[in-house]
């Protein structure tokens, strides 16, 4: 939306993913620019779907694991809008609208993907959300409100509030620019290497350089939000539920327990770092909770464990030679079944309390029609008076 004076709110874009079409993997957010749709026969040169004077640069994600031609290239997969507002609710009429965002989702279309009519069948979702500059930030919605397969795992704290593994470059290089995110019930192994030399290798396995988050550990696990400086392990979480809520209810909330860790030894001698750290795993357990006709799925065990090797420099003739080293991240989903039970909610409490054989001898038909257990009572109330007198 252009500029059009005090009245008016810009729609700013806060960032953009890439979504595989087919399997649903979303590629780290971006920073977005101005993308376009196009048709990408393979054949012929891209095919705006803009005039001229409205085309803009096509916005390509390098990164991403886009599909062959003929596609159709940055079709909009979603689009989720923030309206913020300073509205106070005690004094209704008084909201204003101070800023708009929008998230949007790109993916690309492959031609040879058709339905039995030879159709290719498109889901978009739209949606809006309110907040307001004093509310507590909302957390992702990925159930209903247990999770839905494929949706993000919401965690606190996070730089960007879905729960995500190491990724890696075009040369399988670790960085920080790529991001694997972990979808619900969807297991992830995600690797890159480190490429050290001697020198790079004994500062890594101390805890210097540019690798090292720690003693041994890689800074791309992306740790820092879990760990501080002395490894304690912070107030780490995962939403037990897809639609986990409010950040101060922890009872929507799973913590994760400190996994063990032993810190890496360089020898000097032999050019091996001993217990360094070459995999971080998360593993979860969910289950269906809730009523038969409608379950949900529910986390209800996490925990992150690290795996540890010995590296050995094998260039020892020439320490200045590069060795790659090959560190890994996985999240395993396991479900854990559980029966379904047939459950009756007791009796509710009566006014007042007798004992259970208070009719002794007598005996109520609870098959009789309804105005029977009224006249049994009042037989039984009369025979009782003659059995006093």
């Amino acid at each position: 939306m252009s500029d059009a004076g005090s009245n008016w709110v810009n729609v700013a874009v806060d960032h953009m993913s890439w979504q595989n079409f087919t399997t649903g993997e979303l590629s780290r957010p971006f920073q977005g620019k101005d993308c376009e749709s196009i048709y990408d026969s393979g054949t012929e040169p891209l095919t705006s779907a803009l005039s001229s004077e409205e085309s803009t640069t096509p916005c390509l994600i390098a990164d991403a694991r886009r599909p062959p031609a003929p596609a159709c290239r940055n079709t909009i997969a979603s689009i989720k809008y923030t309206i913020h507002h300073n509205g106070d609710v005690q004094n209704k009429g008084k909201q204003q609208i101070v800023a708009v965002n929008a998230t949007i989702v790109l993916t690309d279309i492959p031609a040879a993907v058709t339905d039995e009519d030879g159709l290719v069948v498109v889901q978009q979702e739209y949606s809006v959300q309110f907040r307001s500059d004093a509310d507590v930030p909302p957390s992702m919605k990925s159930g209903n409100p247990g999770y839905i397969f494929g949706r993000p795992i919401p965690v606190i704290p996070h730089r960007i509030g879905y729960l995500g593994v190491l990724g890696a470059i075009a040369d399988e290089a670790c960085t920080d620019h790529k991001i694997n995110m972990v979808t619900f019930g969807v297991n992830v192994h995600s690797g890159c290497l480190l490429k050290l030399n001697r020198s790079e290798l004994r500062d890594f396995c101390v805890g210097n350089g540019p690798h090292a988050a720690g003693k041994g550990l890689p800074r791309y696990f992306n740790t820092s939000h879990i760990f501080n400086a002395a490894f304690e392990m912070t107030d780490y979480r995962v939403g037990i539920f897809g639609n986990a809520a409010d950040p101060r209810d922890n009872s929507q909330w799973l913590k994760l327990p400190r996994p063990t860790r032993n810190d890496a030894d360089w020898q000097e001698r032999s050019g091996s770092c001993k217990n360094a750290i070459t995999s971080m795993n998360y593993r979860f357990i969910w289950t269906y909770v809730g009523a038969q006709g409608n379950p949900q799925a529910k986390i209800i065990g996490a925990r992150i464990s690290f795996g540890t090797s010995d590296i050995n420099y094998h260039h020892s003739t020439v320490p200045s030679t590069s060795q790659s080293i090959s560190i890994t991240a996985t999240a395993t989903f396991v479900k854990k079944d559980s029966d379904f039970v047939d459950y009756s909610p007791p009796s509710p409490p009566v006014a007042i309390s007798v004992p259970h054989d208070v009719w002794y001898p007598f005996k109520i038909d609870s098959h009789s029609d309804r105005r029977t257990p009224f006249l049994s009572l009042s037989w039984i109330f009369a025979a009782s008076l003659v059995v006093a007198n």
